[in-house]
């Protein structure tokens, strides 16, 4: 009987700007650039961000979901992201 080989698997990370139409790719050590440098640059800050941050994990982070017309403020270490029909709070819990 024939074992059948696995196929070979590769993982990237990507981050795409469409507006400023460049899109940059995270592969192991080194970013691929296509486009202008704007996604490359944003990564690269988030990145730093997220170092500044003390490199929390996704247990750190909690969320919250409302409806769209929902008024919701931040506040520090929290971010909104808008959805055609609901909003999504994330806040980062201090370890």
């Amino acid at each position: 009987m024939k074992t059948q080989e696995m196929p070979y698997e590769e993982h990237y990370f990507g981050l795409w700007d469409k507006p400023g139409g460049s899109l940059v790719i995270a592969k192991d050590d080194y970013l691929i650039s296509y486009g202008s440098l704007g996604a490359k640059e944003r990564l690269v800050q988030d990145i730093a961000h997220w170092v500044q941050l003390g490199m929390p994990t996704p247990a750190s982070l909690v969320l919250q979901i409302y409806p769209i017309d929902f008024p919701v403020a931040t506040g520090a270490n929290q971010w909104l992201v808008k959805r055609a029909e609901s909003q999504f709070l994330w806040s980062l819990e201090n370890e």
